[in-house]
């Protein structure tokens, strides 16, 4: 395995090796490509949610005290507490979990990003009949949510793992990928130097923090351009005492009354366009050296980036909150009070004395909360 200089026709017929600029060219069309089938995606879904959760913390008021025949002093009246609300709500749907919605959604005609994929017949086979029983059924559904909920035995992960790892990407005649110099001779590259030369380089770079093609962030308005937002709700929400709505008048005043300060939106990054690159040779089974249409080097190119980022170990891409990776978009800032509470107090009549401790101070930050891209 080992990263390679592909052959092309320069415009003299003249075979050439490709120019580290040519296998950028190629490395950024697989980016383009994952972009429009991501393997990993991440949804808002509080029913099905994974990543973990935030908090978001305010100040609210204590509870309000009344005599019949004095004002409650600050020692006896309730003071300030902090309230914390609880988001949890990305869920991130990895390869397999993908693969599994994909097959039952082929079986209840009901569309799926990936259901093309699924129902495409390989050696008379559909590449979602994991089973391999001839056809897609509840089985097969069956056999990947187990294997998606590590319920699975341990015979069908081994199958599925063997099944996953080969999808789409056999070279049964060492003759699928593009063609090189090797000591004045033309080989075939593997499928490690196909990893190696544009797919590993690929997903290093979504993985890098930039915004991407296909890859998920953080934003604080609900319009992004280049990017398609996943859910109008927000996935987090920055709230803070409203200090205009606590007054001495109004003792006794509700406890928590808070206001927005920020929302924070879930965007997935579009893939763009399509980049031209050169055009590459293969060798075919009489021997002889033929370009590749662009449409058929495409799929390849697809079909790696997708599984490979899906599934290679170390060029997993994967999400998490505050954990290791690159940050995507903005932190969500959970910010908060930071007064010890204003104390205010309410004659109403001689047989009606109040107190109450407001919410007080200038806003700090908490906590910040990051999405963050990896391999893993």
């Amino acid at each position: 395995m080992a990263v390679r200089a592909p052959l092309k026709l320069d415009s003299n017929n003249n075979f050439v090796e490709m120019s580290s600029t040519d296998i950028q060219a190629v490395i950024n069309q697989a980016k383009y490509l994952y972009g429009t089938q991501p393997s990993v995606s991440i949804r808002r879904d509080t029913s099905d949610a994974n990543l973990g959760a935030i908090y978001d913390t305010r100040l609210q008021a204590g509870a309000s005290s009344t005599s019949v025949s004095s004002t409650p002093s600050q020692a006896t009246t309730q003071d300030v507490s902090t309230k914390s609300t609880t988001h949890n709500s990305l869920a991130r749907d990895d390869f397999a979990y993908q693969m599994a919605k994909a097959i039952l959604s082929s079986i209840v005609n009901v569309a799926h990003p990936f259901r093309s994929w699924v129902e495409e017949t390989v050696g008379g086979r559909h590449r979602g009949d994991i089973n391999n029983d001839g056809s897609l059924n509840l089985s097969d559904v069956t056999m990947m949510l187990q294997y998606v909920v590590g319920t699975a035995s341990s015979a069908n992960i081994a199958y599925i793992d063997e099944y996953l790892l080969k999808f789409n990407v056999e070279d049964t005649n060492n003759r699928a990928y593009p063609v090189y110099y090797d000591s004045g001779n033309i080989k075939a590259m593997s499928l490690d130097d196909m990893h190696d030369t544009f797919i590993h380089p690929a997903i290093t770079q979504l993985t890098d923090g930039t915004d991407q093609p296909g890859t998920f962030r953080i934003h604080t308005a609900n319009t992004l351009t280049g990017h398609t937002l996943i859910s109008s709700t927000p996935i987090f929400i920055d709230t803070r005492a409203n200090l205009t709505l606590y007054t001495a008048s109004g003792i006794g005043e509700d406890i928590d009354q808070p206001e927005d300060i920020t929302n924070y939106y879930l965007f997935q990054t579009n893939s763009g366009s399509s980049y031209t690159y050169p055009t590459l040779l293969y060798a075919r089974s009489d021997g002889h050296l033929q370009q590749y249409a662009t449409s058929a080097f495409d799929t390849i190119l697809k079909n790696l980036i997708v599984r490979g980022a899906g599934l290679n170990s170390g060029y997993t891409i994967s999400y998490n909150i505050n954990g290791t990776g690159n940050n995507r978009g903005s932190g969500m800032v959970d910010t908060v009070l930071n007064g010890t509470g204003n104390y205010q107090t309410l004659f109403v009549n001689t047989n009606d004395y109040r107190a109450q401790e407001f919410p007080n101070g200038t806003p700090v930050t908490a906590n910040t909360y990051f999405l963050k891209i990896t391999k893993v």
